[in-house]
């Protein structure tokens, strides 16, 4: 798909992460090496612990309880996008709705597509204009839901360390972990202090990577800029953002230990946030890999052991979610792209 735009596109409608600007060719290359190294270690992985093993515990689950996991995972979007849509310039439901489809369409890409985790919220951003919503309430809004997704990521992953913590702390790893746990404190208080300092400043550097892959938005960033700085007047959105993402963190959390449930493996709830919590940051450090291709794999297979779960458990639950990400990935780029086209098709002055 070609998200490069004519001069004639209009406003924002450049959104190639990977498009031929200076210095884009070598993101494009880094994001296919990262691709190819991770579906190569991904298939290591599954080979090492036996393919039968792995499939054998993936099928576990059946196919009744694969659709019931399809549809509760439809029950995170309105957390992910509404956290995204309190930011906007309007909030009202028929706006939530189109940030909730935002959400969708970027969870869509970011899994589906060969872009690095970038690409996916660029094409969530512009999913949202196509359905009305102006450039500065887009943009804006995305700049500081970033933030608002970090710091509640932050809070998630301090959440998991004190729960590994506490399951470590009868063994000789405990004091280490402890250690690494007072660490992060100082490290997440640093970055959210970081972020409020980059907000105040106007996020000049969102600014820049913004113009080398989305140029035809730089024409409005002073209002993406002005409603950035109206937001960070308004702390109740700041605070809602912040719950929501949170929210949407331990939904996740709750999703894969209903599966594994499916699967009969029987794990605490705590045990899972754990998991996924020190998940999701493996994952965002990796972020140049699509999808945390192999990452996510290698993350599961190391993490679940430490709370008893076999690896070929753990492989198949990364397996189920990527069948999961297939499933619900593919409608909303299909949407996207129907929109695409009734835009180009659109008469001229309309």
């Amino acid at each position: 798909m070609d998200l490069r735009s004519t001069p004639q596109d209009g406003p924002a409608a450049a959104i190639d992460p990977a498009s031929p600007k200076p210095g884009g060719g070598k993101v494009r290359v880094g994001v296919l090496i990262a691709g190819a190294l991770g579906a190569m270690l991904a298939v290591g992985l599954i080979g090492w612990f036996g393919f039968g093993a792995v499939l054998s515990a993936l099928a576990r689950i059946g196919w009744g309880g694969f659709a019931v996991f399809i549809t509760a995972s439809l029950l995170v979007f309105p957390f992910t996008g509404g956290a995204w849509g309190v930011l906007a310039r309007e909030v009202n439901p028929r706006t939530l709705a189109i940030f909730i489809w935002g959400r969708f369409l970027r969870e869509g890409a970011g899994d589906l597509l060969p872009f690095s985790s970038l690409g996916g919220v660029l094409i969530g951003a512009r999913g949202v204009t196509l359905l009305g919503v102006s450039n500065a309430s887009a943009y804006g809004s995305l700049a500081v839901d970033l933030m608002t997704e970090i710091v509640a990521q932050i809070i998630y992953m301090i959440l998991g360390l004190v729960l590994l913590s506490a399951h470590l702390s009868h063994t000789n790893l405990g004091g280490v972990f402890l250690a690494c746990f007072g660490g992060a404190i100082v490290l997440a208080l640093g970055m959210i202090g970081g972020l409020v300092f980059a907000q105040m400043r106007g996020l000049d550097l969102f600014g820049k990577v913004l113009e080398r892959i989305a140029p035809d938005a730089v024409q409005h960033m002073q209002g993406v800029k002005d409603w950035i700085a109206e937001l960070n007047r308004k702390p109740d959105r700041l605070a809602w953002s912040v719950l929501l993402h949170l929210g949407g963190w331990v939904g996740s959390a709750a999703l894969s230990w209903m599966a594994l449930n499916f699967m009969g493996v029987k794990l605490s709830f705590a045990a899972m946030i754990a998991i996924e919590s020190l998940l999701s940051a493996v994952k965002s450090a990796a972020f140049m890999a699509p999808s945390g291709l192999g990452v996510q794999e290698a993350a599961y297979a190391l993490l679940g052991q430490v709370f008893g779960l076999t690896p070929e458990i753990s492989i198949a639950l990364s397996l189920l979610k990527r069948a999961r990400d297939v499933v619900l990935g593919v409608p909303p780029l299909l949407a996207w792209q129907a929109l695409e086209g009734k835009r180009i098709l659109r008469p001229a002055g309309a």
